[in-house]
């Protein structure tokens, strides 16, 4: 007897819960794709935040950045008479969370060179219902149960660090 060239009713059913499982599948990786890319997302408005606030900061001369003598209000005097100083300031974008601005002005015996002012601005926000960075109540400074590190200073992956240099010395 000559077997038929189609296909018996279970070899239709094996297929169709092999595509099933891949169809599921597929959709199940997009739903992934879809979360990390609304991260990278807040991630990238987070950094652009900390780049905007650097550069606020560093088109100052560096006696204004010690000081605070001059220039646009949001540049405040940033270290606190040459010691470590830790400045908030509110995001521009439609991220909730804080950020920080560390400066230190680096000992005058410095082996590196005298008149160097470390700046570290950090960009702490809500994604979802988890925070990004130390900062877990977003108030922009770092408090009790923080510092996960010990460095005495909030931490992100949004964060930029600088060093200016005194030119006049």
């Amino acid at each position: 007897m000559k077997r038929s060239s189609g296909f018996t009713l279970i070899e239709v059913l094996i297929t169709t819960v092999i595509l099933v499982v891949a169809i599921l599948s597929t959709l199940g990786l997009f739903g992934h794709f879809l979360l990390f890319s609304r991260e990278s997302g807040s991630l990238a408005m987070a950094i652009y935040e900390a780049k905007t606030r650097m550069e606020e900061i560093c088109v100052n001369s560096y006696q204004v950045i010690r000081n605070g003598d001059a220039g646009p209000p949001v540049v405040l005097a940033y270290t606190n008479n040459g010691a470590k100083k830790e400045t908030p300031f509110a995001l521009t974008s439609n991220l909730t969370g804080m950020g920080t601005v560390y400066a230190e002005e680096l000992p005058e015996d410095s082996p590196v060179l005298p008149g160097l002012i470390r700046i570290k601005v950090v960009v702490c926000y809500r994604q979802g219902q988890r925070i990004v960075g130390e900062d877990s109540n977003l108030n922009g400074r770092l408090d009790a149960g923080e510092d996960t590190n010990g460095n005495k200073e909030l931490d992100s992956p949004s964060e930029i660090e600088r060093t200016v240099v005194n030119k006049e010395i």
